[in-house]
């Protein structure tokens, strides 16, 4: 305790002490008003007459002293340059009954004068290291967290409001800013996210894995749909139930003669076809939701897709079967292929011209 108690002693400033008094500059003493301007002129030029009056007066004291009297110096002429001159006239203003007291105050006054500047500089000199020591750490010390980063920038903002780099802002603030008006189907965030992406002509990976799906959801459905038809086509084939010159309608009437019903037909067929391809379907399906798992993960919401089911896509081929079309189809290849047949068998024949030619 008493260490630190001296150590307080050593570091605090005794503001009665007569060499701090005589170091420290008050603007507000009465009588001594500084003018700067006169004071920076005459300053150098008053301390030097004073000098050279005070050899002076000792040398005409030390004479006076041998008669045991002391008299009244008086002022000296103003000679020499013209700086000298202002100096005396100087001296002549200040406030005293004689010379002596004249040139005493402008004594005093050219020391605070003195002392002023040096405490100028000396403040001068103080605030340029400063402003080199935060320039230096500024750009030597590395940013090493937000808060620091932070500190950092209201400083650069300070510095450029004292140097009036924010003058201009009234004339852009309270301005409303031209935004594009979003979907209102969209979330903001989603639109700008969107905006980004065309901007830069990229494409969301969901995008692409979306056609992907959706054409082998296509290709999938098709097949099964083209294997289902060709099993009736087969059906109607193998037990002949049209020929070249039937309709749909005695092809109908055929089959009910058979089956009983067509729709009785139909369904039976289909029940084989599809016991015969379960497994097929089944493992296609199987890849097919494992990409739409994938493009799940990826999409919105909005634009996901449900899985396939093994049931209800050979449903869907019972349901979209056109079997009078079918019929119709079948009939016309037929009738086709016998034309075709027919022309063949014509072009091969030798003719009557042709035998009569070489008789």
């Amino acid at each position: 305790m008493r260490r630190l108690q001296d150590l307080k002693d050593q570091s605090t400033v005794d503001k009665n002490d007569p060499l701090v008094k005589l170091t420290q500059f008050d603007e507000n003493d009465v009588g001594i008003e500084w003018a700067f301007e006169e004071d920076k002129i005459n300053a150098d030029k008053i301390l030097e007459i004073i000098n050279t009056q005070q050899k002076v007066s000792n040398t005409h004291m030390n004479f006076s002293s041998d008669k045991g009297e002391r008299k009244t110096i008086p002022p000296p002429l103003a000679s020499g340059s013209e700086a000298q001159k202002e100096a005396f006239q100087f001296i002549n203003k200040m406030p005293g009954v004689n010379f002596q007291d004249k040139m005493e105050t402008a004594q005093m006054r050219a020391i605070k004068y003195k002392l002023r500047q040096e405490k100028i500089k000396e403040a001068k000199n103080q605030d340029e290291q400063a402003h080199f020591r935060e320039l230096y750490a500024e750009r030597f010390t590395p940013i090493g967290s937000f808060e620091k980063l932070e500190s950092l920038a209201d400083k650069r903002i300070e510095e450029s409001m004292k140097h009036g780099g924010f003058k201009d802002v009234g004339k852009v603030r309270g301005k409303p800013v031209r935004l594009p008006r979003p979907n209102e189907h969209v979330s903001t965030t989603e639109h700008y996210l969107n905006n980004i992406l065309a901007k830069q002509n990229i494409v969301p990976p969901w995008i692409e894995n979306q056609s992907r799906v959706n054409r082998n959801v296509t290709d999938f459905r098709a097949e099964m749909f083209r294997g289902f038809e060709r099993e009736l086509s087969s059906i109607l084939k193998k037990f002949e139930l049209f020929n070249a010159s039937s309709n749909v309608k005695m092809v109908r009437s055929s089959i009910a003669r058979s089956y009983g019903t067509v729709d009785g037909f139909l369904r039976y067929r289909f029940e084989n076809w599809k016991n015969s391809k379960k497994n097929w379907a089944d493992t296609k399906i199987d890849a097919i939701n494992s990409e739409l798992r994938t493009y799940n993960l990826q999409a919105p919401l909005s634009t996901q897709k449900l899985y396939l089911v093994s049931d209800k896509e050979f449903q869907r081929v019972f349901a979209n079967i056109n079997f009078d079309n079918l019929i119709d189809n079948e009939i016309t290849s037929l009738k086709n292929k016998r034309v075709q047949e027919k022309h063949i068998a014509q072009s091969k024949a030798p003719s009557l011209s042709a035998f009569f030619k070489f008789w």
